[in-house]
């Protein structure tokens, strides 16, 4: 077991309510809370959970839009995508395969999981099985174990199966058919949507929820 896990966040006195509303700094530092302490090489899971989460928990909390977060995933997760000489993510503890690279894997699994079971599930029931199975940053544990209690919660073998794709494989290459099945564009900032996308359906709930 580790030491009660403590959040410490410098606030200066002046800062306004409407700063707070805008930040997302303690979101991200919460998620951690609820995610276990896994191996070094596995870091990327725990920094790209808080990474894909925490703007989400803010727009189904009504403080960031949902285009807003559309045009930071867009913009932003080509930073985890590999390099040259990339061994998969177990393999590379770079800055942007471990915050980006993780967040791009939860942002697959979720999608994979959403796909499979026409929207039943999702990621968040991956990660609340694993909450309500006692899991928390005050422990310790591995992925596989993490990874099997969220398969069994979503009845898929998504979390597993993408794991052994992305461990040690320099995978995805790419996003752009990602972006294309889901039917969302960025362009100059404007976010474009095609409801007769593939997984259109999933990318109406992914961001929000059901509407």
């Amino acid at each position: 077991m580790l030491d009660v896990p403590t959040i410490r966040v410098a606030v200066h006195a002046s800062t306004r309510p409407d700063q707070f509303a805008k930040d997302w700094t303690l979101t991200h530092e919460m998620i951690h809370l609820a995610i276990p302490a896994l191996p070094d090489e596995q870091h990327w899971f725990e920094e790209g959970a808080a990474t894909y989460v925490e703007p989400l928990a803010r727009a189904r909390a009504g403080l960031v839009a949902e285009d807003r977060v559309w045009t930071e995933i867009v913009g932003d997760y080509a930073q985890g995508l590999p390099e040259k000489n990339d061994r998969g993510l177990d393999l590379d503890s770079s800055w942007g395969r471990t915050y980006y690279g993780g967040a791009i894997f939860c942002l697959l699994a979720d999608i994979e999981i959403r796909a499979a079971t026409n929207n039943a599930k999702s990621l968040r029931d991956a990660l609340v099985a694993v909450v309500e199975s006692g899991g928390s940053i005050a422990m310790q544990d591995t992925i596989e174990h993490v990874f099997a209690i969220g398969d069994t919660a979503t009845g898929t073998t998504v979390l597993s199966d993408l794991y052994a794709r992305m461990k040690n494989a320099p995978e995805p290459r790419e996003l752009a058919s990602t972006w294309k099945s889901l039917g969302v564009s960025v362009n100059l900032g404007h976010v474009t949507y095609d409801d007769g996308a593939p997984l259109a359906h999933v990318r109406r709930e992914l961001i929000v929820g059901p509407r």
